[in-house]
């Protein structure tokens, strides 16, 4: 960021002009008096003066310039903090989910997502550092608990920033900003998710951390955070204004786009479109739909039945769709998803796979 050009401290260089005056004609007097060198000497004096002057504001600019700059890339240099990180207490006791109040007995002070969490950051002028979680997997509850256990982990965090813990089931809209941010550094999204904010709710940086733990999650959190420190300290303004334009960027990125809206759409074009896209998703090897999370995705396997049997999709999308529909539909209700004794279905999953269901029946 370009802070224009510098000012130069007016008052100081004309106090040093009179300064420079006084000594010149006092120059001039004593060598005046000298009949043989004394025009000479003073010529060269008087010739080489205004150089002299210009090194005289150059660096009286140049003194006053630094001490603006140091101002102006501390983002809260007209305010104090009124907060201390290590004052927090865990918050989590009053969670609004299970997998939230499980943390409660946590070291680590896990404020809860809410308004008040800026106010927080912006008291004690420090990021957000959170920890976009998905009970549904088991990878949060791993990399959650890891960073609570590891010491050097936890000290990292706790002390340079804000520390929250988000879970997607309560806050899904960070979950799709935790998506679009995945896409924005062309990577796969995955549950965990660290994110830093500012102050103001603009992402600084992420990292989908997914099933990483050890030292490999040991290596992405310090590294992440040591360069969140280093452009707080070298210039808190810079990176909560750029922060806030990018957010303000991919905001008009999310926002519809009018002129497509208004252009009509069939129902079976729409039909076509996502049972395409829906299809590409399939993995055969995990037989699975990718990205999907851990609800039964009993509206993708209905769109995948009827895929199957459309004449208006081509041939090799039908045969995905069919086997996809056919396969998924085989290990929901051969698996542990089902309750064998009632015929009922659990609504999620706990692991990755469809072995350890959440036991809640809605379906």
């Amino acid at each position: 960021m370009k802070f224009g050009k510098p000012i130069p401290d007016w008052p100081r260089a004309m106090e040093s002009f009179r300064s420079s005056f006084v000594w010149s004609f006092s120059l001039y007097f004593l060598l005046s008096r000298s009949p043989n060198r004394g025009g000479s000497i003073m010529r060269t004096y008087f010739s080489i003066l205004p150089l002299l002057y210009f090194f005289l504001l150059t660096s009286c600019s140049d003194e006053k310039t630094k001490k603006e700059k140091d101002v102006e890339k501390d983002y809260f240099s007209n305010t104090q903090t009124t907060d201390d990180v290590n004052d927090f207490k865990n918050e989590m006791a009053t969670g609004e989910t299970d997998f939230l109040r499980s943390l409660s007995n946590h070291q680590i002070a896990w404020q809860k997502w809410n308004h008040k969490i800026l106010e927080k950051a912006r008291n004690t002028q420090r990021p957000i550092f959170a920890l976009l979680c998905s009970p549904l997997g088991s990878a949060s509850r791993t990399v959650v608990d890891e960073l609570n256990e590891n010491r050097a982990l936890r000290e990292i965090i706790s002390s340079q920033a804000v520390c929250t813990v988000i879970d997607s089931s309560v806050n899904p809209e960070i979950a799709n900003l935790g998506y679009r941010l995945s896409n924005e550094e062309k990577r796969s999204a995955a549950f965990p998710m660290i994110i830093w904010f500012s102050h103001e709710g603009s992402p600084i940086a992420s990292d989908p951390v997914g099933n990483i733990s050890g030292s490999k999650l040991k290596v992405i959190v310090s590294n992440l955070a040591n360069v969140i420190e280093d452009l707080w300290k070298k210039s808190s303004r810079y990176t909560v204004e750029n922060s806030r334009s990018e957010n303000e960027k991919r905001q008009l990125r999310i926002e519809p786009n009018i002129e497509e809206l208004k252009q009509p759409i069939t129902r079976n074009e729409l039909f076509q479109k996502e049972a395409r896209q829906l299809s590409s998703l399939y993995s055969f090897g995990d037989k699975n739909l990718d990205f999907i999370g851990g609800l039964i995705p009993s509206s993708s396997i209905e769109l995948l039945a009827i895929g199957s049997h459309s004449a208006s999709l081509p041939g090799d999308v039908r045969e995905k769709s069919r086997e996809a529909a056919k396969i998924m539909t085989r290990e929901l209700t051969s698996g542990a998803l089902k309750d064998h004794l009632t015929g009922s279905y659990f609504y999620a999953r706990r692991t990755d796979d469809w072995t350890l269901p959440f036991f809640s029946k809605d379906l």
